[in-house]
C-alpha cells in the first residue's frame, strides 16, 4: 500500500491535544489482503503518538497527544501514470509555538 494524502485535525484542550487522522491509502497490489486500517492504527500511529508523548510531550510540561479517531480512504492503483509528488502530504492545524516539533515527528526525527 502507499499513501497518498494526510490531513490531520488537531484540537487542543489544555494539555490534551486530540488527534483526528484522515488517510487516503492506495492499495499498490491486489494480491492479498491486509487491514489497512489496523496496520496503519496499532502500526504507525500509536507508535507516532507515544514517541509524540515521550519527547514534545515532556518538553512542553506534559501535554499529552490522543487518538480521537482515524478515517482511512482506500483506493485502487491507477492504471496510467504516477500521481504527482509536489502535492502538500501533511496539513499542520497545531498552535504556533508547536508547529515545528510536529514537524520534526512528522519527518521521522
Amino acid at each position: 500500500m502507499r499513501l497518498e494524502d494526510v490531513l490531520i485535525h488537531v484540537n487542543p484542550t489544555g494539555k490534551d491535544i486530540f488527534l483526528r487522522f484522515h488517510l487516503k491509502v492506495v492499495q499498490t497490489s491486489l494480491t492479498g489482503s491486509i487491514d489497512v486500517e489496523s496496520t496503519v492504527k496499532g502500526g504507525l500511529i500509536e507508535k507516532l503518538t507515544m514517541e509524540a508523548n515521550e519527547s514534545i510531550g515532556r518538553v512542553y510540561g506534559g501535554v499529552t497527544f490522543l487518538i480521537d479517531g482515524i478515517d482511512v480512504e482506500q483506493d485502487l492503483p491507477r492504471k496510467y501514470g504516477i500521481p504527482p509528488r509536489d502535492k502538500s502530504k501533511l496539513v499542520l492545524n497545531v498552535p504556533p509555538d508547536l508547529e515545528e516539533s510536529v514537524r520534526r515527528i512528522g519527518k521521522g526525527g
